[in-house]
């Protein structure tokens, strides 16, 4: 462990890592885990093999504890969330250590209920750096917990090996990939049902409902391994949930307003250009960068399509193609990381 000045670098992983790789979920948190390897950070491994949670739970609470009683003032350690449930009660024995690092990949609550539930304001209360995906979601913190550091990460790297898409090759098309849970994608029943509103849909996810077949405008393509993306069918990616397709609706439209879904940097990373709701956080970085469509409502998409030359559709891709390196490289984690140490 290379000593900083600062103290030593630690990166707490909590849960069952053989369970951590079987779930669809994994690609996010392992992708920064390698960036964390490369930046010298020592892993610590907190997890049960018993599925018990009456068990479970005790033994890793008692791990984290150890861990934090563990810890110098000048230490500094990194815990992704979501991770331990009552992760709150082993924090309060890392208040020794002076920095204290939450990685925030999701809230569930927030997701599902609109709001931060009081467990999960107590799990962040004893961190004092926030690493976060966009500006509005520091807004939303900082005005629970305002005498905070936040640092922007903008959008999610996706670590990959292979090339991405030859821009050269490219081609506009009315042809749009859709990533993600089929099932819980209540939006795309209405998709269905409107015959991909004269587009051409793929989608890529879990799906065990059968779509129906008279839909021939939204083609199912099964499931991929996340690192093993290849080329995605499609010349745009759509980034979309809720009820409707008329707009994202409910808890889920809320929550597009405040993160940087992980798709959205699947499509990146794959040189795919994006289509996004003019609601979420990430119409800003669409527009300023350049990289896609921005829509109200899946209606209007087929003549915004349209709308983009051959030429123009050309340019989006190049300039996909300048943020799809720092992507691939999860270059955005490294320099805030860095940041750190100075």
């Amino acid at each position: 462990m290379k000593d900083v000045g600062m103290g030593n670098r630690y990166h707490v992983m909590i849960g069952d890592p053989d369970a951590f790789y079987r779930t669809a979920g994994y690609k996010a948190p392992h992708d920064v885990t390698l960036t964390l390897r490369q930046l010298d950070f020592e892993e610590i491994k907190v997890f049960c093999r018993w599925k018990a949670k009456a068990i479970s739970l005790p033994v890793m609470l008692l791990q984290l504890i150890k861990v934090g009683l563990s810890l110098r003032k000048n230490d500094m350690v990194l815990i992704q969330y979501p991770s331990y449930p009552f992760l709150f009660i082993a924090m309060l024995f890392f208040l020794r250590c002076d920095n204290r690092i939450v990685l925030i990949h999701d809230f569930h609550s927030l997701r599902l209920k609109g709001k931060l539930s009081l467990l999960e304001k107590l799990n962040m209360k004893f961190f004092n750096k926030f690493i976060v995906h966009t500006e509005e979601m520091k807004a939303y913190l900082s005005r629970l917990y305002p005498n905070k550091d936040y640092y922007v990460l903008g959008y999610f790297g996706y670590i990959l090996d292979e090339p991405h898409q030859d821009d050269g090759q490219c081609a506009t098309t009315n042809e749009v990939c859709f990533a993600g849970n089929i099932d819980k994608s209540i939006f795309i029943e209405q998709l269905v049902n409107n015959n991909g509103l004269g587009c051409k849909f793929h989608l890529y996810g879990i799906c065990k409902k059968a779509l129906s077949k008279s839909a021939s405008n939204v083609i199912y393509e099964g499931v991929f391994h996340p690192d093993e993306v290849g080329k995605l069918k499609g010349s745009w990616g759509l980034v979309w949930d809720g009820d409707s397709i008329s707009t994202c609706d409910g808890f889920l439209g809320e929550y597009l307003k405040i993160i940087a879904p992980h798709k959205f940097s699947l499509y990146i990373a794959v040189g795919l250009p994006v289509i996004v709701w003019s609601g979420s956080a990430m119409t800003t970085v669409v527009r300023e960068k350049e990289i896609g469509i921005v829509v109200d409502s899946l209606f209007e998409l087929k003549d915004k399509i349209e709308a983009v030359s051959s030429e123009e559709y050309h340019q989006i891709v190049s300039n996909v193609m300048r943020i799809s390196h720092e992507i691939r490289k999860n270059i955005m984690l490294s320099n805030i990381v860095k940041n750190f140490f100075d």
